[in-house]
């Protein structure tokens, strides 16, 4: 117990980094050290009996429940998001080389960090965050607030106020006042509008206005260019869900050609080891039939109709090739502009936009292409109003079923390959420049041991 004490309190001055840092090769199937996980494995070490571990582990997952999952806390020694060179936050995956603990523990932290999201940008996109918070009053000014409520009215307050306008005495003394008789008879009534006939008779008596000679210019102008190339109906439409204006200023295919919107799209699908295993069973379920085959091209292509349907609603009016463009590059082939098309024409007046040239690949010309099908059926929709791809309080439920529920041999193989790794990395560690490389024979032992 006191060489397993040790080594724990040695495991905790080994941050994250330095753990990475040293030359001690991690082992798969465990856990990095300086994790949620190797820090549990190690004051594992330190108890005799499997009946002290099990309640150990009883109460780590009930912290993590109560503690984390029900408060929306994030969990200690994780970092759900992490930011990229270009400054994007990027989302901390599972790690497949890890053990299924460590993953579920990823997946859970991550599923904690969505739902704390999509709270905080449901309140912002509600009234509710545009109410200004009523103040608080002190039991004192409560008292002295709920006591002038309730006061009788002085000589200065009410109908005595000298300031108040049915004080006036010019007000009271109408008698004094010369009586138009125009106003005395008009009692703010109109009988045409009570018979119901107030329409007919004003548009009658009203005469018609003379068309003016820019409208009648313009009607003329319009009634001779009726037949031109038009802008699409669908650029009347206010643009939704969108993240930025496309860097590279690329504008869309179909007239007006705005520059196009990059939408904010879902994130991501994420899955641990086993639920990729029961999603590979399930594929190889459905057979080599061709309703086999449809049912999955629909269930592997949810992320495609999403984004579509997110770039439909981000720039409305936009064709196949528009949204290939920004999808997949690589199948859109650009053409070299001419050089008047280079220079624009003359500078007298601004150019109009001129749309970009190029062409979809073979393989998204074909008709019988699945995108094609994919882009006619997806609807315009932002995604705040499309089902969610990934649910997090269902995938969270899912891993802290799998914490609670998995077998305690399960538990204890994962929490010994997590201690192993923990105690290389703290010898690694407390020798600098020294190289440990791990014993084939005797970790083969272990495991078959452990298994």
């Amino acid at each position: 117990k006191g060489a397993a004490a040790a080594a724990a309190a040695a495991a905790a001055r080994v941050s994250s980094s330095s753990a990475a840092e040293c030359s001690f090769p991690n082992p798969p199937r465990s856990a990095p050290p300086g994790s949620l996980l190797a820090r549990v494995a190690m004051h594992a070490l330190q108890f005799g009996n499997v009946r002290a571990v099990s309640v150990l582990w009883r109460r780590f997952t009930r912290e993590i429940r109560f503690a984390h999952w029900d408060r929306g806390v994030p969990l200690p020694r994780f970092d759900a998001v992490a930011t990229n060179d270009d400054g994007e936050e990027e989302e901390e995956l599972p790690d497949a080389n890890a053990c299924l603990l460590h993953q579920k523990l990823q997946l859970l932290n991550l599923c904690i960090h969505r739902r704390v999201r999509a709270s905080k940008a449901a309140f912002e996109a509600s009234a509710v965050a545009n109410v200004e918070p009523v103040p608080r009053l002190a039991p004192s000014g409560l008292a002295g607030a709920v006591s002038a409520a309730f006061a009788p009215p002085s000589a200065t307050d009410g109908w005595g106020d000298d300031d108040d306008d049915w004080n006036d005495a010019d007000d009271w003394n109408d008698a004094t006042r010369p009586i138009d008789a125009a106003a005395a008879v008009d009692d703010g009534l109109d009988l045409t509008d009570l018979l119901g006939v107030g329409d007919e008779i004003k548009a009658k008596s009203k005469p018609k206005p003379k068309p003016k000679p820019e409208a009648a210019a313009a009607a003329a102008a319009k009634s001779t260019t009726k037949n031109v190339e038009a802008p699409s109906a669908a650029a009347a439409v206010k643009p939704e869900g969108v993240k930025r204006a496309s860097p590279t200023g690329a504008r869309l295919l179909s007239p007006p050609h705005d520059v196009v919107n990059e939408p904010i799209t879902q994130p991501p699908f994420v899955a641990t080891e086993d639920a990729m295993r029961e999603r590979e069973a399930a594929f190889a379920a459905m057979g080599d039939t061709e309703e086999g085959r449809r049912l999955r091209l629909k269930t592997q292509s949810g992320v495609l109709v999403s984004d579509m349907s997110a770039f439909k609603a981000a720039n409305p009016g936009a064709v196949l090739g528009d949204f290939v463009r920004w999808h997949s590059p690589k199948d859109w082939i650009e053409e070299e502009e001419d050089g008047d098309d280079r220079d624009g024409g003359s500078t007298a007046a601004k150019p109009k936009p001129k749309p970009p040239r190029g062409m979809l690949s073979e393989r998204m010309r074909d008709e019988t292409n699945a995108w094609h099908a994919h882009w006619r059926d997806a609807p315009s929709a932002p995604a705040r109003a499309q089902k969610l791809l990934f649910d997090p309080m269902s995938e969270g439920e899912k891993a802290l079923h799998y914490l609670d529920t998995s077998p305690p041999a399960e538990i204890f193989a994962q929490l010994l390959a997590c201690a192993c790794a923990s105690i290389g990395a703290t010898y690694a560690a407390a020798r600098p420049g020294a190289t440990l490389a791990p014993a084939p024979a005797f970790l083969r032992d272990a495991a078959d041991c452990a298994a």
